[in-house]
């Protein structure tokens, strides 16, 4: 998965989970005008990957891929 380096350069370590396709934390099920979302799914992270010449104070290269513990499953109907 791909996401900011910024997102963990001070919290290294402290990522638990990572949750595909929630749109509302308030509620189970993603639905607006009677048209649901797919069900989130959840992941455990096995590894966090920094770009090397990541850089915050210029902002440079910010970027990471995370290693999930499964496939996302994309439904063919988005």
């Amino acid at each position: 998965m791909l996401t900011a380096a910024h997102c963990f350069r001070s919290r290294a370590g402290v990522l638990d989970v990572v949750r595909i396709g929630e749109f509302n934390t308030t509620s189970e099920e993603d639905c607006q005008k009677g048209i649901c979302a797919p069900p989130h799914q959840d992941f455990k992270p096995e590894e966090i990957i920094i770009h090397p010449k990541y850089e915050s104070r210029e902002n440079t290269n910010d970027i990471a891929l995370i290693r999930l513990n499964g496939t996302i499953d994309i439904p063919s109907t988005l």
